[in-house]
C-alpha cells in the first residue's frame, strides 16, 4: 500500500477497512468437548472414600487441579493412584525386595560395637567465629560414635531410657529423700550434663562417667528390658528397680566415684551399700502407719536386693558386674542345690532382708567423703 494512502489522524495506527469480513462461529454450549471439569473423586485422607473411575482400560482418580490414570494391571496390584508419588510404588516394592541385595546404595550400614550417641541434657549459648555476627542462639551439643544413621534411634533412646526416666525419678519421694540423705551425710552433689547411650559394657545397664570434665549418666541400649527380666526373679516392680539403680548411680556422682582410682569393687560395694542404707530408713520411717505396709515392704525389698547386691560383688565384679550376673549366679546355686529358681532367689533376698532391717549400721549416715578419702577402707569396701 502506498505510503499516501495512510490515514494519519492520531498517533495510534487504524487499518484500512478488510475487503474480507470474518465472523467467528457460534458453537452451542452443549457442543464444547474441552475444557470441561470433573467432579473430583478423591476425598480428604482419612475423611471420605476414594472412587475410582474405569475409561478404556485405565483406572481413573481425580482430584481436584489433577487427573491420574494408571493401568488395569497395575490398579489391581497396588491400587488406585491418588497422588503423583503412588506412580512409583511398584518400583519402591522391586527396590525393597527384588533387588535389595544387588544393589550396592540398598545395603544397610553396619552398626560398629561401640557406637555411641551423647546429648547434652540442657542448651548452651552457641559459639561463633569471630568473623561472624554473634546471635544469641542457644544449640544443645550432640556427639556420634559410628555412623549418623544412629542419630535418631540414639536420641530416641536417650529421651526415653535417660531424661525422662530420671526426671521422673527424681520426683519420687525415694528420689527427693535420697538427696536428702546424701546431703545429711556430708556428701557434695554434682550436676549432671551429659546423656547418653551405647557407650556401656555388655552386661551393665546404667552407668555415669565425664565427657569434658562433667557428669554424664548413660543407658544401654536394651536397659528397660533387662530391668523387666531381672524384676521377674527379684520379685519387685520394674519402676522400682529401675528408680533402684538410678539411685546407685546418683550415690556415685555424690561419692564422686567417678573420679576416684583403685580399689574398684571397694568403690561400688560401698556405693550399693549406701543406696542400702538410704531405703532402709525409708522403710523405718513407714513403721506404725498400716496404710504404709505396701510402701515398707517395697523399700525392705529394694534394700534386700541392693545388700545382696553389695555382698556379692566381689564375685561378680571383673567378669561381668550388674544385677544380670547376680541373677545367672543365684540361679546356677539353685540348680546345684536342686529347688525352685524363683523360690531360691526370694529366700536369699528374704535372708538380706532380716539380717539388715534391725541392724543399728541401717541408719547410720556415711561418713563425710573428705574424712574417709584419708582413713583407710572399711571392711566392706575392702577388695576380696
Amino acid at each position: 500500500m502506498p505510503l499516501p494512502s495512510y490515514r494519519v489522524l492520531s498517533h495510534v495506527y487504524i487499518r484500512p477497512p478488510s475487503s474480507v469480513s470474518v465472523q467467528a462461529k457460534k458453537i452451542a454450549p452443549e457442543e464444547h468437548k474441552s475444557m470441561q471439569g470433573e467432579a473430583p473423586t478423591v476425598g480428604s485422607y482419612g475423611h471420605a472414600s476414594n472412587t475410582v473411575l474405569f475409561r478404556n482400560g485405565e483406572a481413573v482418580t481425580m482430584t481436584s487441579n489433577n487427573k491420574f490414570p494408571t493401568p488395569m494391571r497395575d490398579y489391581l496390584r497396588n491400587g488406585p493412584v491418588t497422588q503423583i508419588d503412588d506412580y512409583y510404588f511398584g518400583r519402591w516394592v522391586r527396590y525393597g525386595n527384588e533387588n535389595y541385595p544387588n544393589r550396592e546404595w540398598n545395603k544397610p550400614i553396619m552398626l560398629e560395637k561401640g557406637s555411641a550417641v551423647i546429648t547434652s541434657l540442657g542448651e548452651r549459648k552457641a559459639q561463633f567465629d569471630k568473623r561472624d555476627t554473634p546471635i544469641p542462639k542457644y544449640v544443645t551439643e550432640t556427639y556420634v560414635k559410628g555412623p549418623n544413621n544412629l542419630l535418631g534411634t540414639g536420641i530416641s533412646r536417650i529421651q526415653s531410657s535417660v531424661k525422662q526416666k530420671l526426671a521422673n525419678y527424681l520426683r519420687t519421694h525415694d528420689g527427693k529423700e535420697l538427696a536428702s540423705y546424701l546431703n545429711s551425710s556430708g556428701l557434695s552433689p554434682e550436676d549432671i550434663w551429659y546423656a547418653g547411650t551405647g557407650n556401656l559394657p555388655e552386661s551393665a545397664i546404667y552407668g555415669v562417667s565425664r565427657l569434658h570434665g562433667k557428669v554424664i549418666l548413660e543407658a544401654a541400649g536394651d536397659a528397660y528390658s533387662k530391668i523387666v527380666r531381672d524384676s521377674k526373679f527379684l520379685g519387685v516392680k520394674p519402676e522400682d528397680l529401675l528408680n533402684s539403680i538410678l539411685a546407685e548411680e546418683i550415690a556415685h556422682i555424690w561419692r564422686g566415684d567417678i573420679d576416684k582410682d583403685g580399689d574398684s569393687i571397694g568403690i561400688e560395694i560401698a556405693a550399693k551399700e549406701l543406696v542400702a542404707r538410704h531405703y532402709e530408713r525409708l522403710a523405718k520411717g513407714a513403721d506404725g502407719d498400716p496404710k504404709k505396709t505396701e510402701l515398707k515392704r517395697k523399700y525392705q525389698k529394694l534394700a534386700a536386693v541392693k545388700r545382696l547386691d553389695a555382698e556379692t560383688t566381689p564375685q561378680r565384679y571383673g567378669k561381668r558386674a550388674g544385677l544380670e550376673k547376680l541373677i545367672e549366679t543365684l540361679e546356677q546355686e539353685a540348680e546345684e542345690l536342686g529347688v525352685d529358681k524363683t523360690e531360691y532367689i526370694s529366700a536369699q533376698l528374704a535372708r538380706h532382708s532380716i539380717k539388715y532391717m534391725d541392724s543399728k549400721e541401717a541408719m547410720e549416715p556415711e561418713p563425710d567423703r573428705k574424712e574417709k578419702q584419708s582413713e583407710a577402707p572399711r571392711e566392706s569396701e575392702a577388695p576380696a
